[in-house]
């Protein structure tokens, strides 16, 4: 059959007449011309990818190079430290301390009698206190065998067949769990003299031990403090050294240990970064950077018609808002704010590029220090608002120590109301913070931790340019002036988040001529919950004096109260991405400047 079609078709050409059979030929050298111009097109595309994957590889393998050769040498130099905000009275801020543990231990015990009234040693606190120090120790091979152990059960869990492995990694987990700390400290470990020596001299005073010998006024003060622990507890320690098995945890002494990030996650995230400045633009933000380097956006408030001025517009304190932690910097906390600040009144979003994944920046820019970065914050402040602007000031996660730093700034007296979310400042001289975030993270049972935590710009920050010290929020210190909403996750897992309700309670339960703390669940509806915690408020009294839109406090009210918002099986960030929490914390602070501000005087 084939064959016959064959002789038709040759037989049915040959009666073509020439003219026909030129144009039939024509049209197949075109067939055949375009056939040949897209195998070429396929090939040449072929070849760009190709060559534009080899420049990737090539890029990414010099970055590499870069990361292991460069930057972490560089990163690994050690800074001066910055000074203490005590001083040289460091056994005062130990004494500190350790009066709240005492408080503590003795509050969880329900033993508040034992003990003289100098606070001498009993069998309630001495545990505890041994457990403290105990907690800031931890094994260098466990933390780095967890580390291999979590990789390898990554790996696991995507060939389900490996059964033996499987197991043996659970094996391992097993044993930790006998451990007094995911550090893999046993309980019946003890530091000893020359460990002490190492923690307290890089505690309280940022230097490796050999170097606080060579000052004879830090040797009186080390002293002072091992005369405290033995005179109030009968606490000693013996001659001798734990390491290698055992070390403390030194943040600002101990090397950097980064995980190297290809540079497509940089890009990223700048990209990220610019999209976010793009709708920040769109949305009435302006750009500034500050004469102390402080970068930060600006939105003006809704002005009032016959009004020259937008500060406290509508009654609405102007917010101030620092980011924790996180990728792209603000940009991923865009939406949370936009509802906080959807009210009309001024925001200011100040960006720290060292913990934002901003290589571009932490490449060329030191991080600004605790002075540069309060002196910028009022400068922005007094620059928009004006030098008698009242403000409202929310920090998410490390943006809380960012408030530590300005409650004890010149213009601490311009705060009026403080919010804390996820906040790492609270308890900051209690392991768990740098325990959870900086030394066990990669082994954390949530992996978004192992994300940022070991980030190379990160650790540079959190290691180098990070003072634990003038960075703890004391609630005692907050100024009465304030109003202060407390946002926890109950399964935070870098907030020591138990730890951190009883130390409100030891607090409010110590100011006496203050209301209770209200805890709020975020299983209240709306309505639920500004009624429920409204009766916690005080409201200023008011002074018989002419006002326009300012704010005022009367200097015979008590310290206000910290009012609690607590959500119930939630982890860090668990705010940043459910809208209802917004609605939670909108509330609280909305009702809580109805007590700030005065009305209006006719």
């Amino acid at each position: 059959t084939h064959h016959s079609q064959a002789l038709i078709t040759i037989t049915q050409l040959t009666q073509l007449s020439p003219t026909e059979q030129q144009l039939l030929q024509r049209h197949d050298m075109l067939a055949i011309a375009t056939t040949t111009d897209d195998d070429g097109a396929n090939a040449n595309n072929t070849t760009a990818i190709a060559l534009l994957l080899a420049a990737y590889v090539t890029l990414e393998v010099a970055f590499w190079m870069i990361f292991r050769n460069v930057l972490v040498p560089r990163y690994q130099k050690m800074r001066q430290p910055d000074d203490y905000r005590v001083g040289r009275d460091r056994s005062q801020l130990f004494l500190r301390i350790l009066e709240r543990l005492e408080a503590a231990a003795r509050a969880e015990d329900g033993d508040c009698d034992n003990g003289d009234d100098n606070g001498n040693a009993d069998s309630t606190v001495l545990p505890k206190l041994e457990a403290f120090v105990r907690e800031w120790f931890y094994s260098p091979t466990h933390v780095a065998e967890q580390t291999l152990i979590q990789q390898r059960r990554s790996s696991y869990l995507k060939q389900p067949w490996n059964v033996a492995a499987t197991a043996a990694a659970a094996t391992t987990t097993k044993s930790q769990n006998k451990c007094s700390n995911s550090n893999g400290v046993p309980d019946t470990f003890k530091a000893r003299k020359d460990d002490m020596n190492e923690f307290f001299a890089w505690a309280f005073f940022a230097l490796p031990y050999e170097q606080l010998k060579q000052e004879d006024w830090m040797v009186q003060e080390l002293e002072r403090i091992y005369e405290t622990l033995e005179t109030r507890h009968s606490m000693t320690f013996e001659d001798g050294t734990s390491a290698p098995h055992f070390r403390p945890m030194r943040l600002s002494l101990d090397p950097l240990q980064p995980n190297h990030r290809p540079l497509f996650i940089y890009i990223l995230f700048a990209v990220l970064n610019i999209v976010g400045g793009i709708i920040l633009r769109c949305t009435g933000f302006s750009y500034h950077r500050t004469s102390s380097g402080v970068r930060y956006w600006y939105r003006r408030g809704a002005r009032k018609s016959n009004k020259t001025t937008e500060t406290n517009n509508n009654n609405k304190l102007p917010l101030i808002f620092m980011h924790g932690i996180a990728p792209g910097g603000v940009t991923l906390y865009l939406p949370m704010l936009f509802f906080l600040g959807g009210d009309g009144r001024p925001l200011f979003l100040f960006e720290n590029p060292g913990i934002s994944f901003g290589i571009h920046q932490a490449l060329f820019e030191p991080p600004p220090s605790e002075h540069q970065t309060t002196s910028g914050i009022w400068e922005a402040v007094h620059l928009h608002l004006g030098q008698n602007a009242q403000v409202s000031v929310v920090g998410h996660s490390f943006g809380s120590c960012g408030i530590t730093w300005l409650i004890h700034s010149k213009y601490a007296h311009q705060i009026r109301q403080i919010v804390l979310v996820d906040p790492v400042s609270i308890l900051l001289s209690e392991p768990d913070v740098i325990t959870n975030f900086v030394y066990t993270a990669t082994t954390a049972r949530n992996k978004k931790l192992g994300v940022v935590c070991n980030e190379l710009f990160t650790e540079h920050y959190l290691r180098r340019h990070f003072a634990w010290y003038n960075s703890e929020l004391w609630l005692e210190d907050i100024p009465s002036t304030c109003q202060v909403l407390i946002c926890l996750s109950e399964l935070d897992e870098v907030v020591p988040y138990q730890k951190v309700r009883r130390e409100l309670h030891r607090v409010m339960s110590s100011m006496s001529s203050t209301t209770p703390a209200t805890s709020l669940s975020p299983s209240s509806s709306s309505s639920s919950l500004s009624s429920s915690s409204s009766s916690t408020t005080s409201t200023p009294q008011q002074s018989h004096v002419t006002y326009d839109d300012t704010i005022v406090h009367d200097s015979t009210t008590t310290k206000p109260p910290f009012e609690t918002l607590i959500w119930e099986n939630a982890g860090h960030a668990y705010c940043v991405s459910r809208p209802w929490t917004w609605h939670q914390i909108q509330s609280t602070m909305l009702r809580q400047e109805q007590s700030i501000f005065h009305y209006k005087m006719e």
